[in-house]
């Protein structure tokens, strides 16, 4: 996420994550907009709070990180591929 706080304010940003710890940061607002992000997982909660006006915007998450096929999935994927290639050379040479 990206913030933009009223200029010269501070602004703290807390984050309560699943096991219970909470991490908070105070930010100096000279800086401008300033971007923020967490990596990991387990951040069940969220709270800016300033004295002043702030602006923010930008969320994004990636998700769940991609999963890796299991070596079943890819071998089934080689057999198909090989079954395939295998059928289009035998319908070649019939023709």
């Amino acid at each position: 996420m990206f913030i933009e706080p009223d200029r010269f304010a501070e602004f703290d940003i807390t984050v309560l994550l699943s096991s219970s710890d909470v991490v908070t940061r105070t930010v100096n607002g000279t800086g401008g907009a300033l971007f923020f992000g967490w990596i990991g997982s387990g951040i069940t909660g969220l709270t800016i709070s300033s004295t002043s006006d702030f602006a923010e915007g930008g969320w994004f998450t990636t998700g769940a990180s991609a999963s890796v096929p299991e070596p079943i999935t890819l071998s089934l994927f080689g057999v198909g591929v090989a079954g395939a290639a295998a059928l289009r050379r035998r319908k070649k040479k019939s023709i």
